[in-house]
């Protein structure tokens, strides 16, 4: 039995991997998805089923304001296969959201699936503050192709890692912020630079974390390998840069909350 060196099987892909579904800013788009378990079994659609997709923002939107919603098209019942068609005209607001596929059966929802929903912005539109794109994390870890990798043959990080990794540092922004602060959602963080780093920590982490759960050292004709040593350079330097990104937070932080500081204090003594 041969012991794949990627993160994942030996094609590259999880099977439990998340939807993502990537669009550009008002562009028209029509994607391909497979609905899948939690466990990355197929799920069957049931006959005259409907699917919707939902997209919002932040958890906190709530359903009176939802980015968009699209019906989609059941392609193929027994495979999980759906289409989805967006107008140009709905992708105005590049982003990162949280999507939701619905399938309704009857009139009532039997099964719902999680997704990311990436837009990316546009120079043909006039934009305060781009936010960040699979396509740049992947240029800053050099993983955008199997090239990138000659040893591993395939990319590391699907598309679903990074989504989650790019949630993450904003997470904990909105977590730690003191009352008076700006917090932000995952389209609107404006501190491009060190988003980035918390990123790729998060991402080094997570695979450094998947690394020593799998590592078997095998020693066998004089030949010992080990190809998950790097579990602990993954996990060293994804733990430094995360904290470098908390540490810049609380000052940045610090700093904010300065600035919205005024008034003075009476004093006898003056």
């Amino acid at each position: 039995m041969s012991l794949p060196v990627s993160l994942y099987e030996s094609d590259g892909f999880s099977p439990a991997e998340a939807v993502v579904l990537k669009l550009w800013q008002d562009t028209p788009s029509t994607s391909t998805v497979y609905l899948k378990l939690d466990d990355g079994t197929v799920y069957v659609i049931p006959d005259t089923a409907t699917v919707e997709l939902l997209v919002t923002e932040t958890w906190e939107a709530g359903p009176n304001n939802l980015y968009f919603t699209q019906a989609g098209t059941v392609e193929d019942a027994a495979t999980g296969k759906i289409s989805i068609s967006i107008a140009a005209a709905t992708l105005t607001k590049p982003g990162i959201y949280l999507g939701e596929l619905t399938v309704t059966l009857a009139g009532s929802p039997v099964k719902r699936f999680r997704c990311y929903v990436e837009v990316v912005a546009s120079l043909n539109s006039q934009q305060v503050c781009g936010p960040l794109t699979i396509g740049e994390i992947r240029a800053a870890l050099r993983d955008r192709c199997a090239e990138d990798n000659y040893l591993l043959d395939k990319v590391e990080f699907q598309d679903g890692d990074i989504m989650y990794a790019i949630k993450r540092p904003i997470d904990w922004w909105n977590e730690t912020v003191p009352s008076g602060v700006p917090t932000y959602s995952y389209s609107t963080f404006p501190f491009r630079y060190h988003w980035t780093d918390a990123v790729i920590g998060e991402l080094l982490r997570i695979a450094g974390l998947q690394l020593s759960r799998n590592r078997l050292q095998l020693n066998g004709g004089g030949i010992t390998t080990d190809d998950k040593a790097r579990a602990e350079v993954y996990l060293n330097l994804g733990n430094k840069l995360i904290s470098e990104f908390k540490i810049w937070g609380c000052s940045r932080m610090k700093r904010e909350n300065l600035e919205k500081f005024t008034g003075y204090v009476r004093s006898g003594y003056f």
